[in-house]
């Protein structure tokens, strides 16, 4: 029995990473921008969390490869995850070298040729209808 929750909670993180990314990846291509940076309090709220567990983050990266390639996650002096930083290109070298503001590591990565946007996230159900709104071709208006 514990087998097959498990196995529900993966596969209902799998459909909600997938729908996460295929918002991400609209979202870049939008913007003209190549990397997509969520922060933590964004990305928590987005996925129900209060605080991220290294198998999350792993499956997450999993789940998100086909549109975004390179993932890092950035963690605070406390050891607390921060930023995660989702690409469609490989990341320059030395791109997470030291701290800094994510304003600051963004001009960073363009200086490095990958041009990179901070985002907000909505719920999961909005995503999914703005989802399904561009796949029929429909623009859909903000509230």
């Amino acid at each position: 029995m514990a087998i097959r929750t498990k196995e529900i909670y993966r596969d209902a993180c799998r459909r909600s990473h997938r729908i996460l990314s295929s918002y991400l990846a609209l979202y870049a291509w939008r913007k003209g921008v190549d990397c997509v940076v969520v922060d933590r309090y964004e990305l928590f709220a987005y996925l129900g969390l209060k605080a991220m567990r290294t198998q999350r983050l792993q499956w997450l990266a999993r789940d998100i490869r086909d549109l975004f390639p390179y993932t890092q996650a950035l963690y605070q002096r406390t050891g607390a995850h921060g930023s995660t930083y989702l690409s469609r290109l490989k990341f320059p070298p030395r791109a997470f070298d030291g701290r800094m503001y994510d304003d600051e590591r963004i001009k960073l990565l363009q200086k490095g040729g990958v041009r990179a946007a901070d985002i907000r996230l909505p719920s999961e159900g909005r995503m999914v209808v703005f989802l399904a709104a561009a796949a029929a071709g429909v623009k859909v208006r903000k509230r």
